[in-house]
């Protein structure tokens, strides 16, 4: 074989048991669809009757996500890098997305995601995801859902802090 056969074959080689390791290794692939089987959203919430939604909620003592956070990882999709997100960080996420005060009412349009965070309790199961749309909008959609994320439209400071703690 040629030297520039040897190379092309090489870097297919390459390129190929990447996308397939990556393919196998990646634990992330996650959707909403894996919580809703365990929790269910029932009804959304409603402007309304929110006020006693988010009594109901707080008197249950329910916050998202339902266990003790031990790590949450961020995954920019397939192709891109995952990110453990250290402790601290984690809990200021926390605190935003249970802050029924991060979310404004409104219209929410097709939801496209961007990225995702995947949460984990102590054993390595997965306890919460929440999917994030960072172009064109400042939505969330939390799994598994509570009435207080509205419709998970982000404030505009909730959305640049909660950016910031992901980047």
């Amino acid at each position: 074989m040629r030297f520039q056969s040897k190379y092309i074959l090489i870097t297919s080689s390459i390129i190929i048991g990447l996308l397939v390791y990556r393919y196998f290794s990646n634990p992330y692939l996650v959707s909403g669809k894996d919580f809703k089987e365990i929790y269910s959203a029932n009804d959304i919430a409603l402007k309304e009757l929110y006020e006693k939604q988010c009594q109901i909620e707080f008197k249950g003592q329910l916050i998202f996500p339902l266990g003790k956070v031990s790590k949450a990882v961020v995954s920019k999709g397939y192709f891109g890098f995952d990110k453990m997100l250290s402790l601290s960080n984690t809990n200021k996420l926390l605190r935003i997305i249970n802050d029924s005060a991060s979310y404004e009412w409104g219209e929410v349009g097709t939801f496209i995601w961007d990225n995702e965070i995947i949460f984990y309790d102590l054993y390595g199961n997965r306890i919460g995801l929440v999917m994030i749309e960072e172009e064109g909008g400042k939505q969330i959609e939390s799994y598994p859902y509570l009435k207080r994320t509205k419709w998970g439209s982000l404030t505009d400071n909730a959305f640049n802090e909660f950016n910031s703690l992901i980047q």
